[in-house]
């Protein structure tokens, strides 16, 4: 049985509106077992023995966390061929980024899982200030380049881009309205601007915690966005949209 346009769109939207969803109660249970995301500007002591003391479970829920990630990715991928239709000849590339943007944070991500359990350990269970200076360096230098630079600087940078080129597309599509266009912009923007707290890992001069609070807003706009569209989708009549193509299937 092979599925309509209309039903690809429809599963799309429940796409689009279960991967912020999910993404937004995740990080409200990271806060909640690990301090996510306020733990990271807290220093390596504090930080170390939080991941320590949120045990298994700190585990588990940033190993749940990889899940949102791809639904993203997917539904990177089912908008691309909801709006095939138009040809826009260079939405590829924009699917594209937006698909290299999470495998990248990926990296990020997993730090949480494999790296930071593991030197908190160490932490917790030595008393050698030689040895606490030596786990240290290693988190910092995980933290600079697992964190920093591949998952912000590269993957958030390339979702902003994303969000931004989306953002310019749906503009001209008779699916959505234009403003829905103009806020993936804002959004794209916002999230680039905030982003390069990132550089703050290595210019003093810049406040990391200042410029992340202003990628945060426009994360949870980028999320309301994204639920937006999906109900959108989901409650568009199959002739709405349908009419740019002939009415075959996928």
């Amino acid at each position: 049985m092979r599925m309509t346009r209309a039903n690809f769109r429809k599963l799309t939207g429940f796409m689009f509106i279960l991967t912020p969803a999910w993404l937004f109660v995740n990080s409200r249970v990271l806060g909640a077992v690990s301090g996510f995301p306020d733990i990271q500007f807290a220093g390596v002591d504090t930080l170390l023995t939080r991941v320590h003391a949120s045990g298994t479970l700190g585990v588990i829920v940033w190993y749940i966390y990889i899940i949102p990630g791809i639904f993203y990715i997917a539904s990177t991928v089912m908008l691309h061929k909801v709006l095939e239709p138009e040809r826009i000849p260079w939405f590829g590339v924009a699917t594209t980024m937006g698909v290299v943007a999470w495998a990248i944070q990926f990296f990020g991500l997993v730090r949480w899982i494999f790296v930071y359990p593991y030197l908190a350990n160490v932490w917790v269970e030595t008393s050698d200030p030689r040895t606490k200076e030596t786990v240290t360096i290693i988190f910092n230098t995980i933290n600079n380049y697992a964190g920093f630079a591949l998952g912000q600087t590269i993957g958030i940078h390339l979702t902003a881009l994303w969000l931004l080129l989306v953002g310019i597309a749906i503009k001209k599509s008779p699916l959505f309205k234009p403003w829905m266009g103009y806020v993936a912009i804002l959004a794209g923007i916002g999230i680039s601007i905030g982003n390069f707290g990132a550089l703050g890992s290595v210019v003093p001069a810049i406040n990391i915690r200042t410029f992340f609070s202003v990628a945060g807003v426009f994360w949870y706009i980028s999320f309301t966005w994204m639920f937006i569209l999906g109900l959108v989708m989901m409650a568009s009549r199959a002739d709405v949209y349908d009419e740019l193509v002939p009415p075959d299937t996928l």
